[in-house]
């Protein structure tokens, strides 16, 4: 199988058996929606009407006690049973899911997937060099567009298995425009339901202040009171 990213140990046997349907899911853990999410996409791809099981549970498992694997790892497996997705947390079956949706098309009769990430922070710049060399997303086809856009980049983002997302700021205020705070914190609970961590830059204590001149740059510079009072 040819997946992306590359899991961190895979093997396979037997002849290619697509995966065409699961027809029954069982839960042996909390169904939080994180999980809800993955398994909403798991059922809209490969169909629900097929005679495969699919078991999500939490099982001890050396593997696990390797670096980032009880955060973000996962034991994906086929055999005669069925499938079995075994995690430490809600991103761990997420990640599962993930993985099992670009599987399902290609996958053998057995195979054994251990999968964790190398780096705990995979990011992704979502952002653009303009306004007067200012880091900022483009919001020019309005709110509503640029939100919608977001949220689509976030869902690729965690089916690659993506989790960080460089989205917006260097200006530290808020309300930018009308309903900016609003649908920033409408995309950062979008993305925390599908492990992606939001980030606006900013700058740090007195960084450019000398060639800001008249350039409106947010109320922190408008700060007039020293340390520690101010």
């Amino acid at each position: 199988m040819k997946l992306i990213p590359t899991p961190y140990k895979m093997n396979c046997a037997g002849d290619i058996s697509p995966i065409v349907g699961i027809g029954e899911i069982i839960c042996q853990v909390p169904v939080d929606e994180t999980i809800a999410w993955g398994l909403e996409q798991v059922k809209n791809s490969i169909g629900e009407n097929g005679g495969e099981k699919l078991l999500l549970c939490q099982i001890n498992d050396s593997f696990f006690s390797e670096k980032n694997a009880t955060e973000q790892g996962y034991i994906l497996k086929r055999d005669a049973a069925g499938l079995t997705l075994i995690a430490q947390s809600s991103i761990g079956f997420l990640y599962g899911l993930m993985t099992l949706l670009q599987a399902a098309e290609q996958a053998p009769v057995q195979f054994a997937i251990y999968d964790k990430p190398q780096i705990r922070f995979r990011g992704n710049m979502n952002t653009l060099w303009a306004e007067s060399c200012i880091w900022s997303y483009d919001f020019g086809d309005g709110l509503d567009a640029a939100c919608k856009r977001l949220k689509n980049a976030i869902d690729q983002m965690a089916k690659a298995k993506l989790n960080f997302i460089y989205v917006d700021a260097f200006g530290f205020r808020t309300e930018r425009f009308p309903g900016y705070d609003a649908t920033m914190r409408e995309i950062s609970e979008y993305g925390r339901i599908r492990g992606v961590r939001m980030m606006a830059g900013g700058y740090g204590m007195g960084y450019g202040l000398s060639a800001l001149g008249n350039f409106y740059m947010g109320k922190v510079f408008y700060n007039r009171y020293p340390y520690p009072d101010g």
